[in-house]
């Protein structure tokens, strides 16, 4: 039986630059065109067509980059590690816990399985609250087309919970 490939060992390998500031003795200086705060599904696709785009770019992530031959099914490990608050992060009125990821890869890392167009109604409630013009359904249906391709997300039979 071969190896499971490991995207993030192949990747330091091709040559990734990472840098693990938790572990630094000293303040570093980096140069780029644009610094991307955080990376998960947002943050890395950003990062990924700016670099395409030309710019050299920096993503900054609060927590580790996790190989996944790092997992070992642990929880009791694996929270602290890639959860925000080890995976208690709820809302104000406690009413409901955030499973907010906090590792390279960002929420993608540990909510991996749910992934779907922004509704059209939340949409237009980011038009009319937050004055965002163009962030219709129409206007965004390219973008949604091109991140489903390039992550594969395909139809799912039942409705997001």
């Amino acid at each position: 039986m071969s190896p499971v490939p490991d995207p993030i060992k192949e990747g330091l390998a091709r040559g990734w630059k990472a840098i693990d500031a938790a572990a630094l003795e000293r303040d570093r200086e980096i140069e780029c065109d644009v610094v991307v705060i955080g990376s998960g599904a947002g943050g890395g696709v950003t990062a990924e067509i700016l670099a395409q785009a030309g710019f050299n770019v920096a993503i900054v992530e609060e927590g580790p980059l996790a190989s996944s031959s790092e997992f070992n099914m642990r929880e009791r490990e694996a929270y602290p590690r890639l959860y925000q608050e080890s995976a208690g992060r709820q809302t104000l009125d406690k009413g409901i816990t955030i499973l907010q990821g906090r590792s390279v890869g960002g929420g993608t890392t540990v909510n991996w399985t749910s992934s779907f167009r922004t509704p059209p109604r939340t949409l237009a409630h980011w038009s009319r609250a937050h004055g965002l013009k163009t962030t219709s359904d129409a206007a965004l249906a390219p973008w949604f087309a091109r991140m489903e391709e390039r992550v594969a997300i395909g139809p799912w039979a039942v409705p997001p919970n």
